[in-house]
This record gives C-alpha cells, sequence and structure tokens, in this order.
C-alpha cells in the first residue's frame, strides 16, 4: 500500500510504499533524504474532496514548515518505534480521523495524528492515550456503514473529549470505508481478540491468545 510522504525541501509530495525499516525515504523529486510520512494513504486521498485535499495539504505544511522539523519528528519517531519494540508491541492498526490503534500484551495506545477528519472533528491535538487491559471496565465495538465504526475501551476515569460522542473519545479507535483493508469482519475479530487480552490481564494469565483467522491473514500481509 502506498503512503504520502512530503519533502519540505522542495515543497512537494510523492508515494511511496511504506517500509518498516525507511523511516524516511529521499525525496523522488529533489533526493532530499529528510522526509516525512503524511499517515494518509493514495487511495484515501484520492477519495478526499478537492477542497479537503487542499486543506489537508495546508496543514501539512504547516506541520512540516521545515526541514529542522521533519528531522526532529522523524527522531521521535525512531524512539517511538524503539520503544514500541521494548513494549512488547504485538501490531498496529490505521484506521480513519487520523487515528492508530497499537495492541501490546498488557496495554494498548490510540494515537490521533494530523488529518483532515481528525482537524474536523477537533482531535488533531489530542496526542496519546495508553491504556492499561486492567483497567478496562467494558469495550465497545461498533462496526462502520452509514457512520464510521470504534473500538472503544471503557475505564473508570474514562473522560469524553469532544461533544460526549463515543466516535471523538480518546479511548476510542475509529475506522470506515477508507480503512481498507481493514473491514467490519477483521475488526470483529480485533475486538474479540482485544476482550481476551483484557480478560487475560485482570486474571493475570499470561499466556497470549491465537490471533483469529481473518486477523491472522491481515497481519500477515500488512502487520
Amino acid at each position: 500500500m502506498e503512503y504520502i510522504y512530503y519533502c519540505a525541501n522542495c515543497d512537494k509530495f510523492f508515494y511511496r510504499e511504506q517500509e518498516y525499516d525507511v523511516l524516511s525515504p529521499p525525496c523522488s523529486h529533489c533526493s532530499c533524504e529528510h522526509t516525512a510520512e503524511t499517515q494518509l494513504t493514495k487511495e484515501a486521498y484520492a477519495n478526499l474532496p478537492s477542497d479537503r485535499k487542499d486543506q489537508w495539504k495546508t496543514m501539512i505544511r504547516q506541520k512540516f514548515d521545515s526541514l529542522d522539523s521533519i528531522i526532529v519528528y522523524n527522531h521521535r519517531a525512531t524512539s517511538q518505534r524503539y520503544f514500541e519494540h521494548k513494549m512488547g508491541v504485538l501490531f498496529t492498526l490505521k484506521g480513519c480521523r487520523g487515528r492508530s490503534l497499537t495492541v501490546c500484551k498488557n496495554k494498548c495506545i490510540v494515537k490521533t495524528d494530523v488529518t483532515v477528519g481528525s482537524v474536523l472533528t477537533g482531535n488533531a491535538t489530542d496526542g496519546e492515550k495508553t491504556i492499561f487491559y486492567k483497567h478496562c471496565s467494558g469495550i465497545q465495538f461498533k462496526e462502520f456503514g452509514l457512520t464510521i465504526g470504534y473500538l472503544q475501551f471503557e475505564t473508570p476515569s474514562m473522560q469524553m473529549n469532544n461533544m460526549s460522542s463515543n466516535f471523538f473519545s480518546e479511548n476510542t479507535f475509529t475506522y470506515d470505508s477508507t480503512s481498507k483493508p481493514l473491514t467490519n469482519e477483521i475488526m470483529r475479530e480485533v475486538y474479540y481478540y482485544m476482550m481476551a487480552l483484557i480478560e487475560n490481564s485482570i486474571n493475570g494469565e499470561g499466556e497470549l491468545p491465537a490471533y483469529p483467522p481473518l486477523l491472522a491473514d491481515y497481519l500477515k500481509n500488512h502487520g
């Protein structure tokens, strides 16, 4: 799957297959070595209306307004990958509205990045929320259809950060038709898998549950 990268040196965007070991691929226009992944796929960008595309480009240019800002961003991302490795990350899912879900053995991390959707819903600066499974009192799942789908983790101290909406809680991972190949069927298996992780954490069980079939196939091809 191709993602969009931005080069502040020549102020241009380019497409590149995402690779775990290549955080900052050279710009295909000017060959600058310091570029930034924008967290948006080529397919998702193509589905945006023209005015949203312009708005998104403006936001990216503001976020990465210099080579130095890209270098700092990539340094932080490299550090995050290192800590993810040390934390025993199982897998990461990328959804919509700038949301991603990193699943670990005893906790998960809901992250919000700058996208058109996250800005329009007032969630572009939420950052990251780490949720320990032993603190979860429940988990909700809703398939996408006429509205976006979500996976929400309930905790005793849970606070809603946008109009008391399940869709935009800081404890919520959101996805929709633009999150391909993440489907409702795969997300339902993620839901069951997360329930098993939560139960294991609460009961003090150390063995990881096996991945359900669709989730296993997804991680094999996109993990």
